[in-house]
């Protein structure tokens, strides 16, 4: 996707960097110093702060107004002469770099997460939010994995009663088996091979906030810590209780979790989605909630 980057200013005294995307990009023909008007940017916490556009943005140059006047002669007058300093490195409260150099994602309810186009861009998106279960897919939730150390690649029983894995070119007399949802087309499966080496597959849970809705995609280490149990456990209480596997899962919906995030785009013919990836979970400290809610209300 063509792209081009623009550094604007104001008199702030700082500067940022803005992206824009596709035919914006390719049309965007407007000389240094132009005044621009920008609504529906999305702004970007990752090492700092900037700005990105999309097809739902909108952008002017060179408005007919007051304030774009008054900012154009301050510019041509104080502004082209002055230094500007960036938002690179910046922390802010719930989003950017740590001191430690980890990433502080951003506080988002789910509704933000889809307005602001998280996981849209080039790059992929972290964020984090405050959701609860509702729903979780339980069919095929876990499937036969090969028991070598770092290696998840699906087995294929050989009707010896032993477990194949073609990867490490063994046999195991049972599996190991792992949490996972079957991916309906390819594009996102390679997605996980190119990333996590093949075979390791996602579990996928609905979730709610009080604005919106969205699908997350649980790993293997996340899936256990949200299920409570491990895969070969969870198959064996198919296998021998059902009931006491349906309770699983019940326990498991209409908890409320903080949820750790990555979006990232995803291109299957021609339909462009976001996809979640539950990077970690956990349980809700509401005492640390309401103390940061208190702190976020006497911030006003």
């Amino acid at each position: 996707m063509t792209k081009r980057e623009l550094i604007i200013v104001d008199r702030s005294g700082y500067s940022v960097q803005m992206t824009i995307w596709g035919r914006q990009a390719q049309e965007f023909s407007s000389p240094p110093e132009s005044i621009i008007a920008v609504k529906g940017a999305k702004v970007s916490d990752f090492n700092g702060r900037s700005l990105s556009l999309f097809s739902s943005s909108m952008m002017q140059i060179d408005p007919d107004l007051e304030e774009a006047h008054s900012l154009s002669g301050w510019y041509k007058n104080v502004g082209r002469n002055e230094h500007f300093s960036t938002h690179a490195g910046l922390r802010t409260e719930g989003g950017g770099m740590g001191g430690d150099g980890k990433r502080v994602d951003t506080r988002k309810t789910l509704a933000a997460v889809k307005d602001e186009g998280l996981g849209m861009g080039e790059a992929p998106d972290y964020f984090s939010c405050l959701a609860t279960v509702v729903f979780i897919r339980q069919e095929n939730v876990s499937y036969p994995a090969c028991r070598s150390e770092g290696c998840k690649k699906k087995v294929v029983e050989d009707g010896s009663g032993q477990w194949r894995c073609e990867r490490c070119d063994k046999s195991w007399d049972s599996p190991l088996h792992r949490y996972y949802n079957p991916l309906s087309h390819s594009s996102f499966r390679s997605i996980l091979v190119d990333s996590y080496g093949g075979g390791r597959y996602i579990m996928t849970v609905s979730v709610n906030d009080h604005s919106s809705q969205a699908w997350f995609n649980l790993f293997d280490d996340v899936g256990q810590k949200f299920l409570g149990v491990d895969a070969n456990t969870l198959v064996e209480y198919k296998e021998t209780d059902l009931a006491k596997a349906n309770e699983v899962f019940q326990n498991a919906t209409f908890t409320m979790w903080n949820w750790r995030v990555r979006g990232k785009q995803d291109n299957y013919q021609g339909q462009v989605k976001v996809r979640y990836q539950v990077m970690d979970a956990q349980p809700v400290d509401f005492k640390e909630e309401s103390a940061r809610l208190i702190k976020l209300i006497q911030s006003y």
